[in-house]
């Protein structure tokens, strides 16, 4: 009796831990000059623990450049260098609730130097 007591206490948690777990991820393939995306996870576990991962890669623009990066009309801003081949690549971890809100529908546009967009894109679920 105390063996199955424990059992159902133990699947109990496990399941009730699993259900609290939040997971998201979103993908903006950005259309332009070149190639590149933009992604973001979420792997929370409610109700304290918050993680958020931010990634974005470019390729086939111009070498040594820099760019900014605007995802959601300013939510995450982020100055961007190209190397000698023209690719640029930037990664950030969040931890904690301070983090952007990013979704379905978020914008995500690369601009030049000058201000002019070298590309843009928009968040879908993936």
């Amino acid at each position: 009796m105390k063996l199955q007591t424990i059992l159902i206490l133990a699947t109990t948690v496990t399941a009730v831990a699993v259900a609290q777990q939040v997971r998201t991820e979103f993908l903006a393939t950005m259309t332009g000059t070149g190639k590149g995306k933009v992604k973001w996870k979420t792997r929370d576990n409610l109700p304290n623990q918050f993680q958020a991962e931010f990634q974005a890669e470019g390729e086939r623009l111009r070498p040594n450049s820099g760019y900014r990066l605007n995802v959601g009309d300013g939510q995450y801003i982020v100055d961007v260098t190209t190397d000698g081949f023209g690719v640029y690549r930037h990664t950030r971890l969040f931890k904690g609730s301070n983090r952007p809100n990013i979704g379905a529908g978020t914008s995500a546009v690369l601009t030049d130097a000058s201000g002019a967009v070298a590309q843009s894109g928009t968040f879908q679920a993936k």
